[in-house]
């Protein structure tokens, strides 16, 4: 499958050989886009020649690929054999990038739970210790009272 793109430069001898040289060495799928004029030509191998298709509805799929090529938009539209729409480079750019926020957002709010976690773990650590000491200390009161000839349970 060969798939060209028009630019202000390409003759019309120049693509004419082009397509000659396609023929010869077996190319099954040859398209031509032009996206300024928002031209779209599709060419199927049939024997020994890339045919022309004519597409009445301004849609046509690749029979080998299965990718459909729209043209009823302002300008070539293409999609995947699931459906769906190609994007273009600035639309996969700003994928990328909304991706790429999405993630700095996700591994920022990642680090604050586990810095939350964190203060959960050192808050307890904190309050075990604070019980550990209040019971030491009730202990060493208890036995300060048992020193005086005084029962700590009986208080």
């Amino acid at each position: 499958m060969v798939f060209e793109i028009l630019s202000p430069g390409n003759r019309p001898g120049e693509m004419g050989d082009k397509l000659g040289f396609y023929e010869r060495h077996g190319v099954e799928e040859y398209y031509v886009c032009d996206p300024r004029k928002n031209l779209f030509e599709a060419r199927v191998r049939l024997g020994e020649r890339l045919r022309l298709i004519e597409t009445d509805d301004s849609e046509w799929t690749s029979p080998r690929l299965k990718i459909r090529f729209d043209t009823r938009g302002e300008e070539l539209a293409m999609f995947r054999p699931d459906g769906e729409r190609f994007l273009t480079p600035l639309e996969e750019r700003k994928r990328a990038e909304q991706e790429k926020k999405q993630e700095r957002s996700r591994a920022e709010r990642a680090e604050l739970e586990k810095e939350r976690e964190r203060s959960r773990a050192e808050r307890a650590e904190r309050e075990k210790a604070r019980a550990e000491r209040a019971e030491l200390e009730k202990r060493h009161l208890a036995e300060k009272l048992r020193e005086l000839g005084i029962d700590p349970e009986k208080i």
